[in-house]
Order: structure tokens, then sequence, then C-alpha cells
């Protein structure tokens, strides 16, 4: 779970070891680290991934997203997709679809956004929320790279920067029976201004 605060990023993560972490970062001032017990986070038929373990699974995404192939097959039967854009003028757009069947990332879908109004270059608008079409080739045809990067602080987070430094994905893998899948997908795009 990630919570953007001004100025502040709260990352919580559970560990095999059944220890809660939560880093904060200030301003890349100082991380400060508090543990406390918690109860394991994973199912029976999950596994604990690690870098070596998701590496192919990354490379077989990377290589169909710059191909244009599908990459449904490299999902759960149904994953997280998130949506987030933020634009100097509109501000911040959000959405969330909890259950979209992996087929759908394939094609164009609708997905309910909301958007805050307040852009940094420009006056306020009322905030609104409205249905949104999306379609993940159509974006990633402008994408000018297809660059992989690991999160750190988790095996299963990785990054895939593709339009200059503001359009990326980030990809969450887990091991379900034996088999890697991707059960969380977002498509971020910061306004670099």
């Amino acid at each position: 779970m990630t919570i953007l605060c001004i100025g502040a990023v709260f990352i919580i993560s559970f560990s095999v070891v059944q220890q809660c972490s939560i880093h904060t970062e200030v301003l890349g001032i100082k991380e400060v680290q508090l543990a406390e017990k918690v109860g394991n986070a994973k199912t029976p038929e999950e596994q604990e991934v690690t870098l070596e373990s998701c590496k192919n699974t990354l490379s077989e995404l990377v290589d169909r997203l710059k191909n244009g192939r599908e990459i449904s097959s490299l999902l759960s039967d149904e994953i997280v997709f998130v949506y987030h854009a933020d634009n100097r003028v509109d501000g911040s757009t959000d959405g969330q679809i909890s259950y979209l069947p992996s087929g759908a990332i394939d094609s164009l879908f609708e997905i309910n956004v909301a958007n805050d109004g307040r852009g940094w270059c420009g006056e306020d608008v009322e905030p609104s929320t409205f249905e949104m079409e999306f379609d993940l080739q159509e974006r990633l045809t402008y994408w000018s790279r297809f660059m992989a990067r690991d999160s750190r602080m988790d095996p299963g987070v990785f990054s895939i920067w593709g339009g200059g430094e503001s359009d990326y994905l980030v990809v969450y893998i887990k091991s379900i029976e034996g088999r890697n899948v991707i059960y969380k997908l977002e498509y971020r795009s910061e306004d670099p201004g």
C-alpha cells in the first residue's frame, strides 16, 4: 500500500517473517523504520517470489509490450488495475478496477476516474468524476523505450519506463501454484513540467 502525503511517502510491506516495516522518507532527508509483529499475509497457494524468479516473467512482459502482443496470459485471472495521471493544468486523475478480467487488458475498457481539479499551473476547478476509455496498446504506441527497473524494496514489484520520464507501468508479480503471474498493474503518467 502506498500513500502519498505532501512531501512524504509511506510504504507498508509484509514479509514472510511476519514483520511489518514502515519506511518513511521525507523529501530525501532521512529514512525511519518502525517494526511490529503482524500475521502472515500469504495464502497457502502463494509462494514467496524473488527477484530472480520474476526475471523471466518481466522479460516476457517487456517483449510483448514492445511488440504489441497480448499480455493477458501473463496475468492472474483477475487483476487490480490502477490509473493515475498528474497534469499541471487539470490536476490528478485517479481510478481503480479491483477485479478486471485479465483478457480485458488487451483491449479497450472503461474505468471510472476522479479528477481533483487542482493543477499546479492555473486556477483550480471543481473536482469531477467520469468514465474514461483506456487502451493500453494505444498508449504504448507513443513510448520511446521499455526499460524495466526493480523496486529495491519488494522483489515482486517492478516499473517499466516508456514515455520519457513521465509514463510508466508498475507491475506486481506473485507466485501462485508455482507460476509467476501479474496480479496488479498500474499505468502512471506524471507531468514532467
